[in-house]
């Protein structure tokens, strides 16, 4: 099997925004509890109904967790679930309640955002498709930050306009996947964030790269862009956890770097992207939220 550029997600796509609105009104009316319930439950619903996207995500839980290493091995149902609870967070922020969601969040490594804000240079965050990272751009938005978040138009354009209608309510600005990345650039040289999920490759010209025992194709923009500017790459991501019995929103940063000139840099910097991204997935992988055949074979040739 070849690695081509990888189709739209199938989970949550047909949905109409009729019933995003309504879902919207739903889980701000409701319990928080309740709503979350329905969440899991959804999400079962999704995978159950959907054999070959179970069976997709079951092998790379698979991978996952041999790369982990330590003979545990994650319930499929578990990233439905997680990709479920987020979409009704969105829905929550969607529905005003975005104060309520950032107010929720604890931090990690707050010194290593700190180091680059002070510097008055631009910062390309870099995660992963784990936690809500709709979450992250308003934390940041309601620090001061300046976020412009990279995101794949959705195809329906109703649906496309709800989601970006909702994230600009919350200070998040949306560069929409395919439009000209000189605004990136721009963006990042006036000292802006710039938020990128770099674990998937959406235009099929990523490079090939052993990751979780397998092979992918890991986008390389971010390098170049970060390269060009001068911009930091800060990376981190968000976690949903349970610790001592009480759930948990954690937004970590991680040490941030900055790459170095030249092919050789360029190439450093990409290297300890993929290590980290795959660091994050081998850590928690039933929080990764990829729907798609994305691990494919074995290492690369």
């Amino acid at each position: 099997m070849s690695l081509t550029r990888t189709p739209p997600i199938p989970f949550g796509y047909r949905t109409s925004a009729f019933w995003y609105a309504l879902g919207a009104r739903i889980a701000v009316g409701a319990p928080r509890g309740v709503v979350r319930w329905a969440a899991r439950r959804v999400g079962d619903w999704y995978g159950w109904t959907h054999p070959g996207v179970w069976r997709t995500v079951a092998r790379q839980l698979s991978l996952a967790d041999r790369a982990r290493g330590d003979g545990r091995r994650t319930p499929v149902q578990r990233p439905f679930r997680e990709f479920s609870e987020t979409v009704a967070d969105f829905l929550r922020l969607a529905g005003g309640r975005g104060d309520q969601i950032v107010a929720e969040i604890e931090v990690s490594g707050l010194d290593h955002l700190q180091r680059c804000q002070q510097s008055g240079e631009g910062i390309l965050f870099l995660s992963a498709h784990m936690g809500n990272w709709e979450a992250i751009g308003a934390w940041g938005a309601s620090r001061g930050l300046r976020v412009l978040g990279v995101a794949r138009p959705h195809p329906n354009p109703r649906v496309d306009e709800f989601f970006n209608a909702a994230r600009r309510r919350f200070g998040l600005a949306v560069f929409p996947l395919g439009a000209d990345p000189r605004l990136l650039a721009e963006h990042l040289q006036s000292g802006g964030v710039v938020a990128i999920v770099g674990d998937r490759d959406f235009t099929g010209h990523g490079a090939e790269v052993a990751f979780l025992g397998a092979r992918t194709r890991l986008p390389q923009g971010w390098v170049r862009l970060a390269q060009t500017t001068g911009a930091w790459v800060l990376p981190g991501c968000h976690h949903r956890l349970v610790e001592d019995g009480r759930r948990v929103s954690r937004l970590e940063f991680r040490e941030p770097w900055r790459v170095a000139p030249g092919e050789a840099g360029a190439a450093e910097a990409f290297a300890r992207g993929s290590a980290f991204l795959e660091e994050l997935i081998r850590e928690d992988p039933g929080a990764w939220t990829v729907f798609d055949p994305v691990l494919l074979g074995g290492p690369p040739h």
